[in-house]
């Protein structure tokens, strides 16, 4: 069964995401008529330190993932990448080239 976090009342934070990074995927999910979907967050910690980020949608959390919610968006982690998002902070930023998804992570050790 999954554990379920309220990403912004939880004593032990796992992961911040800015209202920006919300409104972003809420929009991209009831554009393309996803709207039960959640996100899922895989990070993976590489042998110079550095953390890798990978996002998908996914209809359902596995039995083993932590759900984060944010004003109304779920967000899917497994085991391992709740240790490593840990104190994290997610942002959407826009670009003249476009936009992307930023994180600030206390736990990559190649940026900090």
């Amino acid at each position: 069964m999954s554990k379920a976090v309220d990403g912004s009342n939880s004593p032990e934070k796992i992961l911040e995401v800015s209202k920006a990074a919300v409104v972003n995927i809420k929009q991209f999910l009831k554009e393309n008529n996803l709207s039960s979907a959640g996100l899922r967050i895989m990070a993976e910690q590489d042998d110079c330190g550095c953390v890798n980020y990978q996002i998908h949608l996914e209809e359902s959390p596995d039995d083993d993932d932590t759900v984060v919610e944010e004003d109304g968006l779920k967000i899917f982690l497994d085991p391992d990448s709740v240790k490593m998002l840990r104190g994290t902070k997610m942002d959407f930023t826009e670009t003249p080239d476009g936009g992307g998804f930023t994180f600030d992570n206390p736990n990559d050790h190649h940026t900090h």
